[in-house]
């Protein structure tokens, strides 16, 4: 009865975000408005039909996950919420090559709201994790502009880094900031087989997808490193 429930709630979550996804990106303006890369090949009436069922399958495969990752309801819930508006994110991103932020500053407030009541992480944790993440990042898209006379990162990924680390914390941050370009470049890897151009690395993919494994595998991915990696240096 709890896998019926848990599969029910992981269906009705990815029904509604990406309800919510396209009511939102139907609300942006024309000019904003990019096509998604395999849009042009999928028949007008089904269009949407392979979005709607990866949000799906993805909101199931984190909701039995995380219930069996993630110790206490209050933390589920806090937790929950974030994976949830990260695949918000992910899904404009890529029909839109846009991160938003209304969703972003609801994310943080809804965020702060539930932290209220549910003391999930530590309120100075979260406030490093903010900072860290989103300094760190600023750093890398001055850096990366300097490099390639062009910006390297947008705006929209310092954004996203710096309301992650109200979530994630300090030290899963710093982790999330190394694992995200790795995770970005193995994301880009079948094009590549493929030898077709890339234009652009995937990073809200790849920062949603970074931030879902540290929270739910962060402490054997912290302790690989720390024993395993320089324990042996």
């Amino acid at each position: 009865m709890t896998v019926f429930w848990t599969l029910l709630t992981g269906i009705t979550a990815g029904i509604l975000i990406w309800c919510i996804a396209h009511k939102v990106m139907n609300s942006l303006p024309a000019t904003e408005a990019f096509q998604p890369l395999i849009e042009h090949r999928i028949p007008q009436d089904i269009r949407y039909i392979p979005g709607i069922a990866l949000t799906v399958m993805l909101t199931c495969g984190l909701t039995i996950l995380s219930s069996s990752r993630i110790n206490g309801p209050d933390a589920l819930i806090f937790y929950m919420a974030f994976f949830l508006t990260l695949i918000l994110i992910v899904i404009i991103d890529i029909y839109r090559q846009l991160i938003l932020n209304k969703v972003l500053v609801f994310l943080l407030l809804f965020g702060i709201f539930l932290n209220l009541f549910t003391q999930s992480i530590e309120w100075s944790d979260a406030l490093f994790g903010m900072l860290s993440g989103g300094l760190s990042m600023y750093f890398l898209a001055i850096m990366g502009s300097y490099a390639f006379g062009k910006p390297a990162l947008g705006m929209g990924d310092v954004k996203m880094m710096t309301v992650a680390g109200f979530f994630l914390g300090f030290e899963y941050t710093i982790f999330s900031l190394f694992l995200t370009f790795w995770v970005a470049l193995l994301l880009t890897m079948p094009m590549l087989l493929m030898r077709k151009k890339v234009q652009i690395l995937p990073l809200a993919p790849a920062m949603a997808l970074t931030f879902t494994l540290m929270i739910l595998f962060g402490k054997p991915i912290t302790d690989f490193y720390w024993h395993y990696l320089i324990g042996t240096m």
